[in-house]
């Protein structure tokens, strides 16, 4: 009975070692434990004005990044820099970099930046550079000018004025303000002016096609003829101008023709060639032959007066066949001088040399008879015949009378 006291005294200190021994273990995990605590870091990470708290580890910048499962692109932004400790409740700043087209005089280019205003980009860049205005865009897709306040020069058809933006994204509110109207294919962007002022510049622009016509030319034909003594012409058709169409798609920027692109360029009239006869008949033959026909023509063939007119005035039938065409007395007064000239208002006058005849000097005289049968008697048919020649030539007998006293003949 005396042995299991000591039995029990021999379990007491053994328990009390191992108490001991779990109580310097416990002290060892504490302070290991306290070292833990110390490493684990949370800081605020903000990306692109978006922030949370991220607990992390390493309490290096790029440490809490990778924690926040936050990658960073080639031109991203990071501050502190990525090699930089942080302590709690810091805050890491990413702002990501995107890719904005500019233009420039050198043309179109992409850059890469995190400005957040298109005020800010121009800022980065030459001063020659502007960026188009988005005035369609939905609201969230479209980078703010410039913070609200800020004024904006606008420029437009010769003259400026200055807006102050009310809300960031203003462009369609500036040009309302400034009392400008723009078509849907008018050109509007910012840039910057060399004294740091944002301006909102409006380019008309004007697109479409443009027809214009020109002439054609011509061709005179010469046909040789028995009808016609030897050295003698004769205008058998006259000749008619042609006329070609011209389309050209043509764009322009506040009046300067930026694009010009033929579309279409083909003859749509053609020319009527004139045809001129020439005489290869010998005279005496000719005028023989015509006489042999019961025709009555001088020696080289050209008709000559059949009796003596006895009629009316012809200046009285051109008065009124005048006024029947509706030309008013100034043109009656040009066809007196021009045909007093020509023949003396005589229907047999005849021109030997020439071959011309009658009152408007027909050559030949034959073609008259487009007007009449009676065409080598008749002053009605023709004067019937001279003024449809004008008409269809000089537009009115003044017309004909102006190139006669220019030239000498009409």
């Amino acid at each position: 009975m005396h042995g299991l006291p000591k039995r029990s005294a021999l379990a007491r200190a053994r328990r009390r070692v191992w108490r001991a021994t779990a109580a310097a273990s416990i002290a060892v995990l504490g302070i290991a434990g306290a070292g833990v605590a110390n490493a684990h870091t949370t800081v605020l990470v903000e990306v692109d004005g978006v922030s949370r708290p991220v607990s992390a580890w390493d309490n290096s910048v790029m440490g809490v990044l990778r924690a926040a499962n936050v990658s960073l692109g080639q031109y991203d932004q990071v501050d502190p820099s990525p090699g930089a400790k942080v302590s709690a409740w810091d805050t890491i700043v990413v702002s990501r970099a995107r890719e904005v087209r500019i233009h420039t005089k050198d043309g179109p280019k992409k850059i890469w930046t995190t400005a957040k205003s298109i005020d800010d980009i121009l800022g980065e860049v030459r001063q020659d550079a502007y960026i188009p205005a988005q005035r369609s865009m939905p609201r969230e897709l479209v980078d703010p000018i410039a913070p609200a306040g800020t004024p904006v020069i606008v420029k437009a058809d010769g003259e400026q004025t200055t807006v102050v933006l009310e809300r960031t994204f203003d462009v369609a509110r500036v040009l309302e303000r400034a009392g400008i109207d723009v078509s849907a294919i008018d050109r509007v962007h910012l840039r910057h002016a060399p004294n740091g002022d944002i301006q909102l510049i409006v380019e008309r622009v004007t697109r479409g096609t443009v027809t214009k016509t020109e002439e054609v030319d011509y061709e005179v034909i010469e046909e040789e003829t028995d009808e016609l003594a030897q050295g003698k012409r004769s205008v058998e058709t006259e000749g008619v101008m042609g006329e070609r169409t011209i389309v050209r798609y043509q764009q322009s920027i506040d009046g300067e023709l930026i694009v010009d692109s033929e579309i279409s360029n083909e003859i749509t009239t053609e020319p009527v060639n004139e045809v001129v006869l020439v005489g290869t008949a010998d005279p005496d033959e000719l005028a023989a032959r015509l006489r042999s026909q019961g025709q009555y023509v001088d020696a080289v063939g050209d008709p000559i007066p059949m009796g003596t007119y006895s009629g009316a005035d012809p200046r009285g039938i051109g008065q009124r066949m005048v006024a029947e065409r509706g030309w008013g007395d100034d043109q009656f007064g040009c066809l007196l001088t021009l045909w007093d000239r020509e023949s003396h208002w005589n229907p047999y006058a005849h021109n030997a040399s020439s071959g011309a005849y009658g009152i408007p000097q027909s050559l030949p005289g034959s073609k008259m008879a487009s007007a009449g049968a009676d065409w080598q008697t008749n002053p009605e048919t023709q004067i019937r015949w001279g003024l449809g020649y004008i008409a269809n030539r000089y537009g009115t007998p003044c017309g004909a009378l102006g190139h006669s006293n220019s030239v000498g003949w009409y």
